[in-house]
């Protein structure tokens, strides 16, 4: 059976944490196949607490990979830095996000764009790993430019950031997944994406 808090299924890697830094030394560890990494969190024991999430936000903001909280933990709470620290955040009803100076709920936190969405825990999973082979799916190349689009570009003025954006978006051009993906459109079949 394989190990629950790591499985690599494809081009997903979905990552049961049992800690933040077991979870940064999974991430850390990611093979080259790997374009989407699933963290998901049942037991709120330590999210919390500032302190703890070190290790597992700088794994996560060094990382090209895309990457998805999945937090399950009713009544659990994260702080507001790991929330920021991923691409994506789902989080259970009854959980919340801990700021500087409050706890936020989730249903808050959602509806002021802290977190993508709370929800029930069937649906949180099932939405997180659906968004994940959605991800999974597209250009591994064009998914790496448009977090690097977005990071970088939110770090500087607009000018600066469409800049950032458009020298981007002109590298594509070059790649063999763009050949791949006007060919696969032409001749309508799904396109094989292989990240070069």
């Amino acid at each position: 059976m394989a190990d629950p808090c790591n499985l690599q299924e494809g081009s997903i890697m979905h990552v049961g944490a049992l800690d933040q830094v077991r979870a940064a030394e999974m991430i850390g560890s990611s093979g080259a196949d790997t374009r989407v990494i699933v963290v998901t969190v049942d037991d709120p024991a330590g999210w919390d607490r500032q302190e703890a999430t070190g290790s597992l936000s700088r794994a996560l903001r060094s990382s090209e990979i895309p990457s998805i909280l999945s937090f399950l933990a009713h009544k659990g709470k994260v702080v507001r830095e790991l929330v920021d620290s991923f691409d994506i955040c789902y989080m259970v009803h009854g959980s919340s996000v801990v700021t500087e100076a409050e706890s936020v709920s989730a249903e808050e936190a959602a509806q002021a764009g802290l977190v993508n969405l709370a929800e029930e825990k069937a649906f949180i999973l099932s939405k997180s790993l659906e968004t994940a082979e959605r991800i999974a799916s597209l250009a591994p190349i064009a998914v790496r430019y448009a977090r690097k689009a977005v990071s970088e570009g939110t770090k500087v003025d607009l000018e600066s950031g469409l800049a950032i954006e458009s020298a981007l978006f002109s590298e594509l051009f070059g790649t063999q997944d763009m050949r791949e993906g006007t060919k696969a459109f032409i001749e309508k079949r799904s396109p094989s994406f292989r990240g070069s």
